[in-house]
């Protein structure tokens, strides 16, 4: 976590199990230890990801409101990758915040399919549709499906 808190290179982590079989050298742990730039970046990224997503929707959950904020990109072949982004009114921080939330890597990427992605996502995590307040995109005339689609469900969430 130092790496991450001060700023440290990932490569900087590459002699760290020298140093601690030259700081401790009868222990076994020690002589064990190895951490590299990939395995940090990994353990960073994956480790603490968990924890950081539910202070977000933790957050989320208390604005009056939400944008949700889309962008789907082509990446290796035909797969899209759909980022998910918040920004709202965080109580917590006093000030408007702009957070990733997720990526869901699709397959083939309909208007139907980055929809349902979305609302599942949402849901699953208990964050109510009906606060989205806006729909951002890259482009306002790109994905007017997905807009239509997702207006549907939230007034049907509304009337329940």
């Amino acid at each position: 976590m130092a790496t991450a808190q001060l700023g440290f290179s990932f490569n900087s982590s590459q002699f760290l199990p020298e140093i601690f079989q030259s700081m401790f050298p009868d222990s076994q742990i020690a002589a064990d230890y190895s951490l590299r730039q990939r395995k940090l970046s990994y353990v960073i990224s994956h480790g603490t990801s968990y924890y950081f997503t539910n202070e977000l929707i933790k957050d989320v959950r208390k604005a009056y409101g939400f944008s949700l904020l889309f962008d789907e990109t082509t990446i290796a072949g035909v797969r899209k990758q759909l980022d998910i982004f918040f920004r709202y009114w965080s109580e917590a921080k006093n000030c408007i915040c702009v957070r990733f939330y997720k990526s869901i890597i699709l397959g083939h990427a309909t208007a139907d399919i980055i929809s349902r992605s979305i609302i599942d996502s949402l849901k699953a995590d208990g964050v109510d549709i009906t606060k989205m307040l806006m729909l951002g995109r890259d482009n306002p005339n790109v994905n007017k499906a997905i807009e239509e689609i997702l207006n549907k469900e939230i007034i049907a969430e509304r009337k329940k």
